[in-house]
């Protein structure tokens, strides 16, 4: 029988563990914009040309950016998809001035320049701050509490077999999508529908990496690790032959997600060996995707281990070019790749009475016809945003789709009213879907999976168009709650049944547990 001073003690105790982990986000707080800081004086220091402005650019961002660590004591409670956005939003927005302001010279050419109108800078900021507040508002709101159809655990057995077979589906998906045009020379003549169809089985590939994940950082079972394992290195393979940079090191970020999500832990030197690993990845990879503009793709193939090419040229694995030119020609094409400010300080400077006019919500428009198949309304719009922004401002040729980001979406439709309603939204958005789905109480694989495919989809991949992104991941989630519904539960057992009763009358199930701890976005106990 629960006392009243056993639930005191309970209390108590909650309070003690909040306590000491909103005191361990401090201290990444004041860490993290502490070397930020010392990186901008020491590049104002060693660089004559840094600018001020920049400078002031890049400290405001990370503040407002790392703000959650002051609030949050979870990072996989209600403010967890707000830490992820916010850190990937500085990613994109605030990592290439940062390393502009050490690299930046009068002589060199490129997009970051020495003045700032502080146009595009002003529109970052906002739209951070915009996001914080929809966030902050909906965490609050007394209305929104974790879903229960995801409190039910999926079999072990079932889970591992779902994980083999979605990963089969995506692979062959991915296989007949990447290496038809490169093998053959062909183009792809498909049916737009049967296209779609194809298109969403690819997505399947890291659904199946998730549940393998899942079940390894949960059970540490040898054999889930193995096929993990395999898995992994088949994703690098195909990616590698293949050039989809983004499918080689797609699951090794999704494991050390499931470690952030899982474990409650930042993996500093995993993440170190990551970057390192992936910037000698883009060096290899494309060097290879320079071969291929030479030599059929099956010779390309061959030479990465031949020893010599057939006009005596060395091979990939057997040049000389050191390993320190091949992980910094690494980083410089990852920063330029991740990099997305220019986006923003191209649709301020240009839009509107400057030259290009507003879409309106033009961009926006495939929203509304999501789980409408294109024979019911064939005359419904393509998701082809990358396309349009590139031909309106004529960055590329015709044909290529330039990564227009979200926030460039929003200020590209409406300007500073699409930044401010539309942030705010996302923010709102993120923050019933992070209260959903919670780890932090009774973490199971539906609310796993479905928090990840979030943070993939509408947030590692925010760098597309609103529509493109959001229609994915909703038409994912459907699957996935199709999955859900016909994939078998974990039996439970009598005293667990008793104890998510007890939970239900009060007692916190984080008691029962192992100390896993709920809060809110402010630090209070829920």
């Amino acid at each position: 029988m629960v006392t009243s001073s056993d639930l005191l003690r309970g209390q108590r105790r909650r309070t003690s563990v909040l306590r000491h982990r909103l005191q361990r986000k401090h201290r990444v707080f004041f860490v993290v914009n502490g070397i930020i800081l010392s990186c901008v004086a020491l590049a104002m220091l060693t660089n004559p040309y840094a600018n001020a402005s920049m400078a002031a650019y890049v400290a405001l961002l990370s503040l407002a950016c790392t703000l959650p660590l002051l609030f949050a004591t979870s990072y996989r409670g209600r403010a967890s998809l707000m830490i992820m956005f916010l850190a990937y939003y500085f990613a994109i927005f605030g990592l290439s001035a940062l390393v502009g302001l050490f690299t930046y010279h009068p002589t060199t050419s490129g997009a970051w320049s020495a003045t700032s109108s502080w146009g595009g800078e002003i529109v970052i900021l906002a739209g951070a701050l915009c996001f914080l507040l929809g966030y902050a508002v909906t965490t609050g709101l007394p209305v929104y509490r974790a879903a229960g159809w995801s409190a039910r655990e999926w079999s072990p057995r079932a889970s591992a077999i779902l994980g083999i077979i979605c990963w089969l589906i995506g692979a062959l998906s991915n296989v007949s999508f990447l290496f038809h045009g490169a093998v053959s020379g062909a183009p792809i003549h498909i049916n737009p529908m049967i296209g779609g169809f194809l298109a969403l089985l690819r997505y399947l590939q890291p659904v199946g990496s998730l549940l393998l994940i899942y079940l390894y950082l949960t059970t540490r079972n040898k054999k889930i690790l193995a096929v993990l394992l395999a898995t992994m290195a088949l994703d690098v393979g195909l990616g590698f032959f293949s050039g989809s940079k983004e499918l080689a090191i797609r699951a090794p970020m999704l494991f050390l997600l499931g470690v952030i999500l899982l474990r409650e832990r930042i993996p500093v030197f995993a993440l170190v060996v990551f970057t390192l690993g992936t910037a000698l990845f883009f060096n290899l990879s494309q060097e290879f995707r320079n071969e291929l503009h030479q030599l059929s793709h099956w010779n390309a193939s061959s030479n990465v281990t031949h020893t010599k090419l057939a006009a005596g040229k060395e091979t990939l694995l057997n040049s000389n070019l050191p390993m320190s030119s091949r992980l910094t020609s690494g980083l410089d094409y990852f920063l330029a790749r991740i990099s997305q400010k220019w986006v923003i300080d191209l649709l301020v400077d240009r839009t509107g009475e400057r030259g290009v006019p507003y879409k309106d919500g033009a961009t926006l428009t495939p929203l509304f016809y999501t789980f409408i198949p294109r024979f019911i309304a064939p005359n419904k719009p393509n998701n082809v945003t990358g396309k349009i922004f590139n031909q309106a401002f004529s960055i590329s040729t015709p044909n290529t789709s330039i990564a227009i980001t979200n926030l460039g979406d929003l200020y590209w439709n409406f300007g500073w009213a699409g930044v401010i309603a539309g942030m705010t939204i996302i923010g709102a958005f993120m923050a019933w879907a992070a209260t959903m789905f919670r780890l932090d109480i009774n973490p199971t694989a539906p609310k796993f999976l479905f928090l990840v495919i979030t943070i993939y989809f509408l947030i590692l991949m925010s760098e597309g168009g609103i529509a493109l992104v959001y229609t994915l991941w909703a038409r994912v989630a459907v699957v996935f709650l199709l999955i859900h519904a016909f994939v078998p539960k974990k039996r439970i057992s009598g005293p667990a049944r008793r104890r998510r009763s007890d939970g239900k009358r009060g007692v916190g199930p984080h008691e029962q547990a192992g100390g896993a701890t709920a809060n809110d976005f402010t630090g209070r106990p829920t």
